[in-house]
């Protein structure tokens, strides 16, 4: 083991290191203690940084130019790395030999970085870097400004006495958000630096993270590189005298569009979107739609070359064939917004804007990577599942199927749809939009059918008739299904109106939100999945086929109420025509889902080919047939003396 400088060993023992709860590893009290555990552990300088005393940033600005000029003397002298952090970065993937490379932090010490103010470096990804979050707001007060004379430079001034920390240069994102890059350290933050608390920790966080990689092994493989810092605080200090800030990083790696770290860092929060075991071709995959997302965010600070614009196109131009020639594709967008694209990336590429490029790499990359692209179990179906799961094996619930047959078995052609939709939990934007339209427009429909038959139910309930029996019988059978149908009705109407809204406003939501809305309404038990949804969504559907049924029944009652023998007769044999018309056009075009199918198929032959009288099943059939015999032979032949 080669043992620390003299310089770095005298720094480390004047000043203590503490362990943070999150998992540093320097946990020493005192200061010998520290020197003594980083020989003992063998821990190279790559992984070790100088703590200065817990004073505010903003006056430590002599002491850090000390004491990074003594850190950078120490390791740049004769400090050597120890064998064990030169480890062989294709060790740790055997199995994984014949894919892509992915330089990992691997070659540098798996320790989370005690920084200085003790405070610590977290690893993220550009899409949780927060870009989107507001860290400051305007007072809400009247404005007031005055223009001194002869102002010209305008860039220059930015008031409040702020002035622009020597080495950055500021850019403006095309969605209004400053960021800064620092040539000299190769660094961008989001930070407001005119601010010198802020501009301070960004300055010596660069220069901590810069050194720390130039001693790596790695550092040789990396030859175009960017280092990205923002600063987090933190409302409760992890120990005493905490200034609660953190540095968040991460560095992206140009030539082979991946990023990396120099510390181990974990990702699995970051991969919820899929499942199964994950090879590192994949996470080159994960890494190369985060390194877009980066590119996306800060364009300026490095051009594409003709290859990634060529790369850009071409990989749309392949997305929109497959779109256009196949109407199962994998590819989330549909034809008019890859078309778009295709414009845009024409129209960007002659003027230079690289973030356009960068947006549709991020999300055509994003796409391949829920689908498995590239890997063996690559998905190239969207109603395929990568698990092997069938929408159209998956059993039902019994209270699903106890409740399909009160609403008509309208649940069973809904979770179906949706089931295929919506498989292993990714949905495309041109099948939901169709699924909202389809959804809607029945809505729609249904709410004008249960508003005519509203209207009838009421001429219906003036009929004297109807009218004279209310008042004799104070409420007949008639008078209660004609009320009810009514009550079906505007329940039909209601909950029409209600959902056909509420659905109206999600139709161009964006993927992701579709997503979110489906898993919203998936439970938890695999057992349910869709089956509430399908079932609200057949409640408009159901209460107007009951609002049908109930008035059906109503005037059968009126009609059969009728003193004339030859006027029950008439009703009888049309409810019975009607009758066996709807059967039979439900049986011939049933979609039911399979155990009713099987249930009808079940009954069906039994009712065929059961001769055996001894059985419940065959004394049916032979007591109806028994019964139907003798009717008809009174009807032929009726009995002397008796009116007809």
């Amino acid at each position: 083991m080669t043992s620390l400088p003299s310089t770095l060993r005298t720094c480390c023992q004047r000043f203590s290191f503490r362990r943070h709860p999150r998992g540093s590893d320097f946990s020493p009290d005192g200061a010998n203690q520290a020197g003594n555990e980083m020989q003992t552990r063998e821990t190279a300088v790559a992984g070790a940084v100088i703590a200065l005393p817990s004073a505010p940033v903003a006056s430590q600005s002599n002491l850090l130019q000390s004491a990074a000029t003594l850190t950078s003397r120490a390791i740049h002298s004769d400090v050597a790395i120890p064998e064990s952090s030169r480890a062989d970065p294709t060790t740790s993937r055997t199995a994984f030999s014949d894919e892509p490379s992915i330089d990992t932090q691997s070659t540098v010490n798996g320790t989370i970085f005690a920084g200085y103010c003790e405070e610590i470096f977290e690893e993220e990804i550009p899409s949780r870097m927060g870009h989107h979050d507001r860290e400051y707001n305007i007072p809400n007060e009247a404005s007031t400004f005055s223009i001194p004379p002869l102002l010209i430079d305008f860039e220059g001034n930015k008031g409040s006495g702020e002035k622009l920390p020597s080495g950055w240069k500021e850019y403006t994102h095309s969605d209004g958000k400053p960021y800064f890059w620092h040539d000299e350290y190769r660094t961008i933050t989001e930070e407001w630096i005119y601010d010198d608390l802020f501009g301070d920790m960004v300055t010596k966080w660069a220069l901590t993270l810069n050194t720390v990689l130039s001693r790596s092994p790695s550092s040789l493989q990396v030859k175009d590189w960017h280092l990205v810092i923002k600063v987090k605080e933190y409302t409760t200090p992890a120990w005493t005298d905490d200034g609660c800030f953190r540095c968040i990083y991460y560095f992206v790696n140009h030539d082979n569009e991946s990023l990396f770290w120099l510390s181990e860092f974990i990702i699995d929060e970051h991969l919820t979107a899929i499942r199964g075991p994950v090879t590192y071709s994949q996470i080159y995959h994960f890494l190369r739609q985060e390194y877009w997302h980066h590119m996306y965010l800060f364009a300026d600070t490095h051009p594409l070359s003709d290859a990634q614009w060529v790369a850009a196109n071409r990989m749309v131009v392949k997305a929109y064939f497959d779109v256009t020639t196949s109407n199962t594709s994998t590819v989330v967008h549909s034809a008019a917004e890859l078309e778009a694209m295709m414009k845009s990336l024409s129209h960007a590429e002659k003027v230079n804007a690289p973030e356009v490029a960068a947006a549709v790499q991020r999300s055509l990359l994003c796409n391949q990577f829920l689908n498995y692209h590239g890997q063996r179990s690559a998905r190239t179906n969207r109603g395929e599942s990568v698990f092997g799961d069938d929408p159209d094996q998956a059993q039902c619930t019994f209270i699903f199927k106890l409740l399909s047959p009160f609403l008509f078995y309208a649940p069973v052609v809904h979770l179906d749809i949706l089931n295929k939709y919506w498989v292993d939990g990714l949905a495309s934007k041109d099948q939901w939009v169709t699924l909202i339209e389809r959804c809607t427009g029945e809505w729609s429909e249904h709410t004008i059918y249960a508003t005519i038959l509203l209207n009838a139910n009421v001429a219906f309930l003036a009929i004297p008739s109807v009218d004279e029996s209310i008042e004799r019988y104070r409420g007949s059978i008639t008078q209660v299904l004609s009320i009810l149908s009514v009550v079906s009705s505007l329940g039909s109407i209601l909950v029409g109106l209600l959902m056909g809204r509420y659905h109206r406003t999600k139709k161009h939501i964006p993927v992701g939100d579709i997503n979110v809305y489906l898993k919203s309404h998936y439970s938890d038990d695999s057992r349910w999945g869709f089956e509430w949804l399908a079932i609200i969504y057949s409640i408009p559907y159901a209460l107007l086929m009951w609002a049908m049924v109930l008035f059906l029944g109503a005037f059968f009652s009126m009609c059969w109420e009728s003193p004339t023998r030859s006027v029950r007769i008439s009703v009888v044999i049309g409810f019975s025509l009607a009758f066996a018309v709807s059967v039979l056009c439900i049986y011939r075009f049933w979609e039911g889902d399979q155990w009713t199918t099987w249930a009808f198929g079940k009954l069906r032959r039994c009712w065929k080919h059961d001769r055996d009288e001894s059985s419940v099943l065959g004394c049916i059939r032979s007591r109806l047939a028994t019964i139907w015999r003798d009717k008809w032979k009174r009807g032929s032949d009726p009995e002397p003396g008796l009116p007809l």
